[in-house]
């Protein structure tokens, strides 16, 4: 690391020679920490990697370039920053500096470490579709010649080297678990789920599956998807808790079997019902694979009767701490006015742009949430490509604003004992399941039916 005192264009000047081809172009800020920021960009020739930076927007004071032969697909990830402050930079190869864009302002704020000590790191992962031969597919984007994208090779499909190199980092990011919120596979087939399998027993840590609407029961009748994963999830069914020291994971199934459709079995309810009127000291994350929140939309969240029932049963807790989805391939926190402050987080996929893993560091009082983008050479030209799909719409639609994918949240001390007869459940042991069954619901049930193809995401 070099530090200078120099103004923002003699510093540049000073430090990098000319270099042909390195018009710098797609430029994102990626990941922002306590203590960390990560770039991704595009040149049109191989060049360096480097970011100045400082923490006054006229005098950038250092820089760093990234270790490794010079690219056309950039990565940077620049540690050692402090938490709770704002820092100015640019991004630079060759000559060229990145402009400032929506996705890359030219300044970011540090998030504020919560108190107390770092407990442990958790991860989770979603929509890897697995055995998958066109990305980018859905309603109205459904010709695979004209809105989807594939990889040029057969023998390295997108899924696998996407799917791998994230495993791969997850190994050096000191995990403690992770968690699969569902559409692992394409299709659901044997063969899709065994190479999933696979891909994800490559994880140095516990990892913990969940069904999406991708792992229905497969075209020949058989539930593959339990099969291959039951071992690893509840005594024969596909919804259970996981525990992490005072940290209690529930995972529930959101897709029906038979056809994907978001629903909740009712078995589901009494386990969670169960769960949730337990008397515990702790706190509760849970995770499913479609969002929850109406703010979320209907196209990619419950139905409105289990969307109901399960935030009545969630009202007013005192020990939730988030709600973590798949499904929508985008980043996005929604909000539900029944459980206030507590984040309802869609999650992006990691077969496609943006190609993310999202981490999660528990502190003693807080927890943040960071997005990171798997870095590979395939994998972040993969990323760049498919930035176009749905008609180019990808690329503000799934990337999220930067509050979406990485935030700070300071927890309440937790009260003597949650649930049990001190009433943390709001009642749900005892509540019934309500019928709802009002013009709201039915209208969301048609559009539903009408958008959300069995295919789509």
């Amino acid at each position: 690391m070099t530090r200078t005192p120099l103004p923002r264009l003699a510093l540049l000047l000073a430090l990098w020679p000319a270099a042909a081809g390195a018009a710098i172009s797609g430029e994102e800020l990626v990941t922002v920490g306590t203590e960390v920021a990560a770039w991704t960009w595009v040149t049109d020739g191989p060049a360096e990697s480097c970011v100045v930076w400082g923490t006054t927007e006229h005098e950038l004071h250092a820089q760093h370039c990234e270790d490794g032969p010079d690219t056309r697909f950039h990565y940077l990830e620049l540690e050692g920053l402090e938490p709770a402050t704002t820092y100015y930079y640019a991004t630079v190869s060759g000559l060229d500096v990145g402009v400032p864009n929506e996705h890359s302002p030219g300044s970011f704020t540090t998030l504020a470490r919560p108190a107390g000590d770092l407990l442990f790191r958790f991860a989770t992962i979603n929509d890897l579709h697995v055995g998958e031969a066109v990305a980018g597919l859905g309603p109205g984007y459904d010709d695979p010649e004209e809105d989807g994208f594939s990889w040029p090779d057969p023998d390295n499909p997108y899924w696998r080297f996407t799917n791998r190199a994230v495993v791969e980092e997850l190994n050096q990011r000191g995990v403690a678990r992770v968690f699969v919120k569902g559409d692992i596979t394409a299709d659901a087939e044997l063969e899709e789920c065994e190479a999933a399998h696979d891909i994800l027993d490559e994880l140095e840590m516990p990892w913990h599956p969940l069904r999406g609407n991708h792992d229905r029961i497969a075209a020949d009748g058989v539930d593959h998807f339990l099969a291959v994963f039951g071992e690893r999830m509840g005594d024969g069914v596909t919804w259970y808790a996981v525990d992490h020291g005072d940290w209690r994971f529930l995972l529930l199934d959101s897709a029906d079997p038979e056809d994907g459709w978001p629903a909740i079995a009712e078995p589901q309810w009494a386990f969670l019902e169960a769960e949730l009127s337990a008397e515990r000291r702790g706190r509760l994350v849970l995770m499913l694979h479609h969002a929850v929140t109406e703010e979320a939309t209907v196209v990619f969240s419950l139905l409105p009767e289990d969307r109901d029932h399960l935030l009545d049963l969630l009202r007013d807790r005192d020990d939730l701490v988030m709600v973590l989805s798949g499904h929508s391939h985008r980043a996005k926190v929604t909000h539900a006015g029944a459980v206030p402050g507590v984040p309802f987080v869609e999650t992006v996929s990691t077969k496609e742009y943006p190609g993310s893993y999202v981490l999660y560091d528990v502190y003693e009082e807080g927890v943040v949430q960071t997005t990171w983008r798997a870095r590979c050479p395939e994998c972040l030209e993969w990323y760049e490509l498919t930035k176009g799909e749905y008609g180019g719409h990808a690329y503000d639609w799934q990337f999220g604003e930067p509050a979406d994918r990485h935030f700070s949240l300071a927890l309440d001390p937790l009260p003597p004992a949650a649930g049990g007869d001190d009433g943390g459940c709001g009642g749900c042991a005892t509540s019934p399941r309500p019928i709802r069954a009002s013009l709201l619901g039915l209208a969301a049930g048609v559009i539903l039916a009408l958008i959300v193809r069995r295919r789509f995401v």
